[in-house]
């Protein structure tokens, strides 16, 4: 749970670059990683359904980052929120929840690090 890549995106677009893909619960979740311009940062989600976080009341706060690594960083201590866009249900989408996990699956992981740099 947690698994994750980062990918291009199909779109190949300056606004949609790239898809963080996230494995949880026998399922991938693509969240896109947008990129604006205007600001020079990225964020995660459609811009419909963001990967904001909430507040008290309605309120949300949309995070930016300023690299990919930062979005990988953060949320690997706070938990990522998985939308299943199949599904409308609010209740069933706030309980998929999960921090990024980094997993090496080259097939030579079990070598000394020193020797997988080259």
């Amino acid at each position: 749970e947690g698994a994750f890549l980062v990918r291009d995106c199909s779109k190949n677009t300056t606004y949609e670059p790239l898809v963080l893909a996230v494995f949880y619960d026998k399922r991938v979740f693509n969240i896109q990683i947008r990129f604006s311009d205007e600001t020079g940062k990225f964020t995660l989600g459609t811009g419909l359904r963001t990967n904001d976080l909430r507040l008290a009341g309605d309120h949300r706060l949309t995070i930016r980052f300023d690299s990919v690594t930062d979005i990988v960083k953060f949320h690997s201590i706070f938990p990522i929120v998985l939308v299943d866009g199949r599904k409308s249900s609010t209740a069933a989408n706030q309980r998929r929840q999960c921090v990024l996990i980094a997993v090496d699956i080259r097939a030579n992981a079990d070598e000394p690090q020193h020797l997988r740099d080259v």
